[in-house]
């Protein structure tokens, strides 16, 4: 009370500071004792309450040692009595109510575009609804309005290049027939021209073998004008031999004449000059002849047979040329084409996108949003959302006929098959619980999760529901179990009386000094239960956290129940191997009631004697060893 006293009064004197008279001596001399009995009593305080906080510290801890020992103590004894009956073995897992025939709408636009407008989720699409062709979802189709507008330009432009392609070709075709037929023309016609000259038998010869030109003019095959002119100069060689031989005996009679006196020089002087006339001509005509053999007459064939072979050459070249330029015409109007085809296969495929920005309605059902990821704002359905090609949207799932699937590991895949027998629970539905089969079994793991646990696999698993009432929805939580065997008569224990030591399979048999371990043989086993083959018999307990107790060891707890064993029996002066022989007695039998697990108690402890009462050490000793 000093304390609170010395503080009241250390607050109140500022107070008195507060006014302008100066303080007594005596005032300061009892204000300074007053500050120092107020300092003590803080201090004492102080001291108090530390001290108390520190026990109440310790006996917390002490408390939660105590507790958590006793709970520790409480699991490490929880047993379960071994018993013989019929398990199911089935395979439990979570999983999700979905429709068996679901319609998916998935956007067809290629690349990525936004959401206009969406109906509402839960919405019901009645069968009147698919036949108007009710809009579900629209989606932006600006863009592609804008390409179709400069497609359609592209493909005006493409049609008019493949207008001038065509026209070009058919130009072409008749430009080829006209370049033909004039070579062939002059093929034949220089043929004729050979054949004209020579003769067309001697022309063919020359065409066909190429013989000697010079050695042709005697050839007995000659025809022709060649022929012709020959025989006229031959014919003027003889005619001029002919007259010249005229001239010669006229001139002989003139000189007869002039020597009888009958002619005059002159006269025999005009025949010697008519005689060489036709002397000079005779020798003119054979000259030409000459010439012609030699000069003319080759040069003619050789000429004609030349323009011959051009013209062919000519007709190869044209013939070339045309195949050329056509095989041109047509890879143009080809390319043109394709070209016009293209653009008009692109213009289709614009206007064929911008219509598949119109939804509507497949079939009766349950809209339903197909929003994946929900982790990610970009991947939720609604309007002005980004959807992506082949991304899917609404759901219309046929709720008729429904299936649960779920998520089995890896571990229990191989026991599941098609057609096994199966329980469904629904827990929306106040724990419903329907009959189902299973329908498909996965062949590979479900890769959607993968990111989360690579090492995790589990496989799809539909389970289809013998019965579906309407309250049943899509994304219901259930539960499914799936019968995988029904074993009869076999003994079992839980599963978790079971720990692995290597490659063994042991469990914790109680005894009179604790739990002790057993080698077990296990067959199939549930999600609750085991069986064992053999290794324990019926009645007997087993301790349920087995791993627990393979991990700190048996033998520690063997010790520790010999211990009370031993004092116990020191107390109440039973014999030790009267105690531990209990481990020997034959087990319960099986036509036990199986009970629930319990914490099985440590060894009763003997009411102890007073101190009058009890015993000598010395005296207990010699009573236990008679």
């Amino acid at each position: 009370m000093r304390g609170v006293s010395g503080k009241r009064r250390g607050r109140d004197l500022p107070c008195h500071r507060r006014d302008n008279s100066q303080p007594t001596s005596e005032m300061g001399k009892d204000t300074k004792e007053t500050k120092m009995k107020s300092r003590k009593g803080f201090l004492k305080h102080r001291k108090v309450i530390l001290a108390i906080g520190i026990i109440t510290v310790v006996v917390l801890a002490v408390a939660l040692m105590l507790k958590t020992k006793k709970k520790g103590s409480a699991e490490e004894l929880l047993t379960w009595k071994v018993e013989r009956g019929d398990v199911i073995i089935d395979v439990v897992e979570t999983g999700s109510l979905e429709a068996k025939d679901s319609k998916v709408i998935e956007c067809e636009v290629e690349g990525q575009t936004r959401i206009i407008t969406i109906v509402e989720e839960g919405t019901i699409i009645s069968a009147t609804d698919v036949i108007n062709k009710r809009v579900l979802v629209e989606l932006d189709s600006s863009d592609l309005r804008k390409k179709l507008d400069q497609e359609a330009i592209t493909v005006q432009s493409a049609s008019a290049s493949y207008t001038d392609a065509r026209e070009s070709y058919h130009i072409r075709v008749k430009q080829n027939e006209s370049d033909l037929k004039a070579a062939e023309l002059k093929v034949k016609f220089g043929r004729m021209d050979l054949q004209k000259y020579i003769g067309k038998e001697l022309a063919e010869q020359v065409i066909d073998a190429s013989p000697d030109v010079a050695l042709m003019v005697e050839h007995p095959s000659l025809g022709g004008d060649a022929l012709q002119k020959k025989r006229k100069l031959e014919t003027d060689i003889r005619l001029s031999e002919e007259e010249q031989a005229l001239a010669r005996d006229k001139l002989n009679w003139t000189i007869k004449l002039e020597d009888k006196g009958y002619e005059t020089a002159e006269k025999r002087r005009a025949d010697e000059l008519a005689l060489e006339r036709q002397r000079v001509r005779t020798e003119e005509t054979k000259t030409g002849l000459e010439l012609f053999k030699t000069y003319e007459f080759p040069k003619e064939v050789e000429k004609l047979l030349s323009d011959y072979q051009e013209a062919v050459r000519e007709l190869d070249r044209t013939e070339a040329k045309s195949r050329s330029e056509l095989a041109k015409a047509e890879s143009r109007l080809s390319s043109e084409e394709r070209q016009r085809n293209s653009a008009n296969e692109r213009y289709q495929k614009v206007q064929e996108q911008i219509d598949k920005c119109i939804l509507v309605a497949p079939q009766p059902g349950l809209v339903v949003y197909a929003t994946e990821g929900w982790w990610r704002e970009e991947a939720i359905i609604r309007e002005g959302s980004m959807v992506r090609e082949r991304q899917a949207i609404i759901r219309i799932p046929n709720t008729n006929i429904m299936l649960a699937r779920a998520k089995v590991h890896e571990s229990m895949i191989s026991k599941v098959k098609e057609k096994q027998q199966a329980k469904v629970k629904v827990e929306a539905l106040a724990n419903m619980v329907f009959d189902a089969t299973v329908d498909k079994v996965a062949i590979l793991p479900n890769s959607q999760n993968r990111w989360l646990n690579p090492n995790l696999k589990v496989f799809d698993v539909d389970v289809m529901l013998g019965v579906t009432p309407p309250e049943l929805k899509p994304g219901m939580s259930a539960e499914v179990r799936i019968i995988v065997d029904e074993l009869e008569d076999v003994v079992y224990m839980p599963i978790q009386a079971v720990a692995s030591k290597g490659e063994k399979r042991v469990c914790f048999v109680m005894t009179a000094l604790g739990p002790k371990e057993r080698e077990v043989q296990v067959g199939e086993y549930n999600d609750k239960f085991i069986e064992i083959k053999s290794g324990v018999d019926v009645g007997e307990r087993v301790v349920l956290n087995a791993a627990n107790l393979l991990e700190e060891g048996a033998e520690r707890f063997k010790t520790r129940k010999a211990k009370e064993v031993d004092r116990a029996a020191i107390e109440q002066g039973t014999p030790i191997a009267e105690i531990q022989n209990q481990e020997q007695e034959p087990a319960v039998s099986s036509t036990e009631v199986q009970e629930e697990p319990t914490v099985r108690p440590p060894a009763p402890e003997v009411e102890k004697p007073s101190e009058g009462e009890r015993e000598p050490r010395a005296s207990r000793r010699g009573r236990q060893n008679q």
